[in-house]
């Protein structure tokens, strides 16, 4: 059985090593190849990628700089892997020891798995931290039929993906819960792997901690919209009423967690706004 790891990278150059390092000392009794799906990248990426040919037997780079977005990256990965099993994980994360080894185990049962998501390793001591609320599960429910989870740590066996088809590149966001959601159409459920550990990395600024949260809004609308999951109507009251929550939380929200949270709040909300 060939395992196939596609990673999507876009101009990861202070992160990617660690992850790679991790990758190549991962060990499992079967054959595996990492495939590299560049978004693009104009920094020094590729260039690492490559410094660890001779450290990854099976190392595929393929260019997907065509269209911007990691669902269309990941699309392109999938192309050009050869594997039976199928996992992802993110450029900026660190895969646990055994990763490869306990995912794709549950995968030889399984059509779809989920691993945890640890959060303390790689943020130790930052205030980001107090953004949200740590999700250190990486498995979510809408209810018990439409599981789903975070493509930095999931996997699903090949016939999967032939059924369902390509990550939706058109959602600005939650391109694999929308894959969870279709592959539960098809009977594909997905099962919880606490021993398939992915240290996830939190954003490392005020910026990216707003833009994140922006985008999930923004993002969480569309997929609703998409599966016909009824959303609150966003008439002007509605939003000024939103926005005034905001505003009288941010000082109180200084003071108990920091300017982080503040940046996240802000952001869903101009994310909420803009979409509806």
């Amino acid at each position: 059985m060939l395992i196939s790891v596609v990673m999507p990278v876009y101009n990861e150059e202070r992160f990617v090593g660690e992850q790679l390092n991790a990758l190549a000392s991962q060990e499992c009794p079967h054959p595996w190849e990492l495939v590299v799906a560049d978004n693009g990248s104009t920094d020094s990426s590729l260039e690492i990628v490559e410094s660890f040919r001779d450290q990854i037997q099976r190392l595929v780079v393929v260019s997907a700089s065509d269209k911007k977005g990691v669902a269309y990256a990941r699309n392109i990965g999938l192309e050009a892997s050869e594997g039976e099993v199928i996992l992802h994980c993110d450029a900026d994360d660190v895969v646990g020891d055994g990763w490869i080894e306990a995912l794709s185990a549950a995968l030889e049962e399984n059509q779809l798995a989920a691993g945890r998501l640890e959060v303390e390793e790689l943020n130790s001591g930052t205030w980001l931290k107090q953004r949200r609320a740590p999700q250190t599960r990486g498995l979510q429910e809408r209810d018990p039929e439409l599981r789903h989870s975070a493509s930095s740590n999931l996997g699903f066996r090949r016939d999967v993906y032939d059924m369902v088809g390509r990550f939706d590149e058109d959602l600005p966001g939650f391109s694999d819960t929308d894959f969870c959601w279709r592959a539960a159409e098809v009977g594909a459920e997905l099962v919880w792997v606490p021993e398939a550990v992915v240290h996830y990395r939190y954003r490392d600024s005020l910026l990216g901690v707003y833009r994140q949260a922006r985008t999930y809004a923004t993002a969480r609308a569309a997929l609703k919209r998409k599966h016909g999951v009824p959303s609150v109507d966003r008439t002007v009251w509605r939003n000024v009423a939103a926005l005034l929550r905001v505003v009288v939380g941010t000082v109180p929200d200084l003071l108990r967690a920091g300017p982080a949270r503040v940046a996240w709040k802000w952001g869903s909300y101009r994310g909420r706004v803009s979409s509806a």
